[in-house]
């Protein structure tokens, strides 16, 4: 039994090193696996908030770097795609806001949701009083019955084109005749 016990106490150091160094080991394989996929994880947040400025670091380990790579491509590819869809838009709101005839986007309900500068024009009303007014309010008294059901054929059918009458700064007392063509679009305005 003491040789037993003195066996014991010689190899308890030894058996505290392999406990320190396993510790050690899996805390230095923990740090190296969680770092990374933390700094992915807020990385992925920031994005998800709609920060595409931000860059996963780079990981040591190669698999975790094939998917930050991934990720930062990803990334780069959605910030590219959003730097040309805003200039799509500015190009569309440019045309729009200068077109030589009046447009409008309408509603479900038929109501002014964006008019160009000609409408605000011919109509002799500035943008702020016209956004929110149903659109059939300036159509001539002899037109306006009609556009309950060309709206409707518009939004069933997703395209409509009709002779109008509106009633227009210029000509108050008769009205101007127009052509009215709508266009349903994704987004349920017209």
């Amino acid at each position: 039994a003491t040789v037993h016990r003195d066996s014991l106490r010689h190899r308890l150091p030894e058996a505290l090193a392999i406990l320190t160094l396993s510790g050690l080991l899996a805390f230095w394989l923990h740090r190296r696996l969680t770092r990374p996929l933390g700094a992915l994880l807020q990385a992925t947040e920031a994005v998800g908030r709609g920060d595409f400025s931000v860059r996963a670091p780079a990981a040591g380990d190669q698999e975790l770097n094939s998917l930050v790579k991934a990720f930062n491509s990803l990334v780069d590819r959605i910030r590219e795609a959003q730097s040309h869809l805003s200039q799509s838009e500015r190009r569309f709101r440019e045309m729009f806001e200068n077109a030589p005839v009046a447009y409008q986007s309408l509603d479900g309900q038929g109501r002014l949701v964006d008019v160009n500068e000609e409408l605000c024009r011919l109509l002799g009303q500035p943008r702020e009083n016209l956004i929110g007014m149903p659109f059939h309010d300036f159509w001539t008294p002899e037109t306006r019955g009609g556009f309950d059901a060309c709206f409707e054929a518009l939004r069933q059918e997703g395209e409509r084109r009709v002779e109008l009458r509106l009633i227009v700064e210029a000509d108050r007392a008769g009205g101007r005749e127009g052509q009215f063509a709508g266009r349903r679009q994704r987004s349920r305005q017209f």
